[in-house]
Formats: C-alpha cells, sequence, structure tokens
C-alpha cells in the first residue's frame, strides 16, 4: 500500500479514451445543435450556446470524474475501513454532541470525508 502521506498524481485517462471522450462530445454537439436549430425554426425559445469552452485539463478531469470506477485489488476493502471508522467517528458525534444545527453539519462533513476519500482511491489508482 502506498504511503499516505505522500501525495499522488492525479490518474487521467489514457489518450486512447480521451479522443474516444472527445468524439463523443463533438458528436453530442453536433447533435444537440441540430435539435436547437429545430427547435428555433419551430418558434421554441432555447438558451444560448456555452460562453466558454472546456480545456483540454478540464476534458480528462471529466473523462476521469465522471465515470464508473470498478473497484480493483484491494480497494473494496479499504474503502469498508474507511467507511467504518468513517461510522465510529459519527457515532461518537452523535454521542457526545447535542442535536442541533452543529452536529448536522459535522456529520454531513464526514459524509464528505468518506465520499472524498473513497473517489480519491476510486479515481487514481
Amino acid at each position: 500500500m502506498p504511503d499516505p502521506t505522500t501525495p499522488m498524481e492525479p490518474r487521467y485517462c489514457t489518450d486512447e479514451e480521451q479522443s474516444r471522450a472527445n468524439e463523443l462530445v463533438r458528436d453530442i454537439s453536433d447533435r444537440v445543435a441540430h435539435k436547437m436549430q429545430e427547435l428555433e425554426a419551430a418558434g421554441v425559445k432555447v438558451p444560448p450556446p456555452a460562453k466558454y469552452s472546456t480545456s483540454e485539463t478540464q476534458g480528462k478531469m471529466l473523462a476521469t470524474n465522471f465515470v464508473y470506477h470498478a473497484p480493483k485489488d484491494d480497494q473494496p476493502a479499504r474503502y469498508e475501513l474507511l467507511r467504518g471508522r468513517c461510522k465510529t467517528l459519527a457515532e461518537a458525534l452523535i454521542g457526545f454532541v447535542p442535536p442541533s444545527r452543529e452536529l448536522s453539519l459535522a456529520l454531513t462533513k464526514l459524509e464528505e470525508v468518506c465520499f472524498w476519500a473513497n473517489a480519491g482511491i476510486a479515481r487514481n489508482e
């Protein structure tokens, strides 16, 4: 297991995956543009196109962060370990902090911790 104190480089998609994603985006963009023209011709008011384009870095991030990452190797065990530790902390918070907005926020942030920790494993290995 890697040293948890050492920062890891994010894992982005391969050039082949990026090329395929770009093709899909172009295809979808063409379909959307065609459909918008049809709607405008029918008198339907449509929103303007996006003001900003997607950078190469953003495109790679989109192709990595918004896809399913099937668990591999020891990942499921580590997900469970992290979830279990977060649950233990949640139980302690519930036991020591009176019911309040602050408790609700603490529990929400703890859920975020659990999510982002597991996402870090899934996305970067």
